[in-house]
């Protein structure tokens, strides 16, 4: 069976975005988790955020092969959503840095639901 390039790249763009909104979906539950329980981060938050930005990072590579071969996303702000789910956890991180644990687990919950919902909205532009 051949897969011409653009249906390979296509498939590797959406599968790298499901990914991605699983992993935003595991920041949003690690972060409440931590909020409830009044936890410190742990090596987990710093592995989700690692799978993250490199699933985003893969799902970016593959989407700009797709605009270098003419395939472009229905709307172009596509492109802006994707460099925002790729900056809102870790902005939201650099952020809080000086806060407290509590404020920190409410930080990274708040950027993982904007990092969720820009993922979305990437799937409904794609």
């Amino acid at each position: 069976m051949h897969v011409a390039p653009f249906d390979m790249a296509m498939i590797v763009h959406f599968l790298f975005a499901l990914v991605c909104a699983a992993l935003a979906a595991a920041a949003i539950g690690e972060a409440a988790f931590r909020l409830a329980l009044h936890r410190a981060a742990s090596r987990i938050t710093m592995w989700i955020e690692i799978a993250f930005e490199i699933a985003v990072a893969a799902a970016g590579i593959a989407g700009t092969v797709l605009l270098l071969t003419h395939h472009h996303p229905k709307e172009m702000l596509h492109v802006l959503y994707g460099l925002i789910a790729f900056g809102a956890i870790p902005v939201g991180d650099v952020i809080a840095m000086e806060y407290a644990d509590g404020k920190k687990a409410a930080m990274r919950l708040i950027m993982g639901v904007v990092a969720l919902g820009v993922i979305v909205r990437l799937f409904m532009t794609g």
